[in-house]
């Protein structure tokens, strides 16, 4: 077998374009049409552009791209949205490669993509809201986890809020209710549109400094716990909501005592 480190390099950088230097370009492609993609993730992460026969050798196979696992595209995808040239995903879009995975071209000017902040939620929930696309849809389609599908879901909720919190109080309150996601690199990102925004990475950073508990997880009494005390089931979850947002108003009271006292007066009050 040949060693890889001996091979002959298949793309050189020539005054900042990439270009592919095999011998043919178009039985390159066809051979193995992942390295379609794997040529705009290369140029994303290099920051640059293809050369034109490069191109469009490419282009001209993409027939064999769309048939390609949706695993392969997810990460692609991925790689490209998190780089420096997040926009080097065009090209894909405008041909249609991408529209079983309900991402639909022609694309619009992808450049504000690198204004947005570097992480998976923030660059695909941004592209997903220049396409119009369904974020259920897409996520489906691309086999991301439930977990991935509920921060965009999360961010299309914070993104339509006619009020913004203005207190960590309220700030807590809001989050509460919300998958967890990056609020400050979320924050950043609704303000390049909304000047609204500007601030509440702020806020965040003030609550975080606090350290006040405002997730279920940071109860300082877990369900095994109200299991022991007989609170389970439907009436185990009624409780817990009750004693967080008791601790979210009086973080002070987030002891197990104080709340095994409290959960067990709670338990008495369920109406079922």
């Amino acid at each position: 077998m040949e060693n890889q480190e001996n091979r002959a390099p298949e793309y050189t950088m020539e005054q900042g374009v990439l270009r592919c230097v095999v011998p043919d370009l178009s039985k390159y492609y066809r051979e193995a049409p992942a390295r379609v993609l794997a040529l705009f993730v290369a140029a994303a992460a290099k920051g640059c552009p293809v050369e034109a026969d490069t191109y469009m050798a490419a282009m001209d196979n993409l027939d064999g791209v769309r048939r390609l696992p949706a695993g392969i595209f997810r990460s692609a995808l991925q790689n490209i949205l998190l780089s420096q040239r997040p926009e080097a995903v065009a090209p894909l879009l405008n041909y249609g490669v991408l529209e079983p995975f309900g991402l639909k071209g022609p694309a619009p000017c992808l450049h504000l993509l690198n204004d947005v902040p570097c992480t998976m939620e923030t660059r695909w929930w941004s592209l997903l809201h220049m396409l119009g696309a369904n974020y259920a849809v897409v996520c489906g389609q691309l086999g991301f986890s439930d977990t991935f599908a509920g921060a965009l879901s999360a961010l299309d909720s914070l993104s339509t809020l006619k009020q913004l919190p203005a207190t960590v109080l309220e700030l807590k309150e809001l989050l509460c209710r919300l998958p967890e996601v990056d609020y400050p690199a979320a924050a950043c990102t609704f303000a390049l549109h909304d000047p609204r925004w500007n601030g509440q990475a702020e806020l965040y950073d003030k609550l975080y400094r606090s350290g006040e508990p405002y997730r279920m997880r940071e109860l300082a009494i877990s369900t095994g716990q109200l299991a022991v005390l007989g609170i389970r089931d439907k009436k185990a979850a009624w409780v817990r909501q009750r004693l967080l947002e008791a601790v979210i108003k009086a973080p002070e009271t987030n002891q197990y005592p104080a709340l095994e006292m409290l959960a067990r007066t709670l338990a008495q009050q369920y109406k079922g």
